[in-house]
């Protein structure tokens, strides 16, 4: 039987909040990039054939939302969209600071 080890570490988080209006936020929080082993050895037990080769793999740093997105976060995201589009910035990048 395989052995389950969880290690838990108390750190600190990077995150910030991205504003969509006066009343709606996101609050982001940054993954740190890294590298892993991607896919299973060949004499793991019940192993598939598309886990293989092994490889590895590496992630760059992102931002992820904190908390799962509503509709009417998307909704707002969206009749954003669509102003940039309108305004002829769809092809731009917004930095906020």
């Amino acid at each position: 039987m395989v052995k389950l080890v969880i290690r838990k570490e108390q750190r600190q988080a990077q995150y910030y909040t991205e504003v969509l209006s006066e009343n709606v936020g996101l609050e982001m929080t940054l993954i740190p990039g890294g590298t892993f082993l991607m896919g299973s050895p060949e004499d793991e037990l019940e192993r598939r054939k598309n886990e293989s080769p092994q490889h590895q793999v590496t992630v760059p740093s992102f931002f992820i939302g904190r908390y799962p997105i509503t509709q009417m976060t998307i909704t707002i995201v969206m009749k954003m969209h669509q102003r940039m589009v309108v305004l002829g910035y769809q092809n731009t990048k917004i930095i906020q600071k």
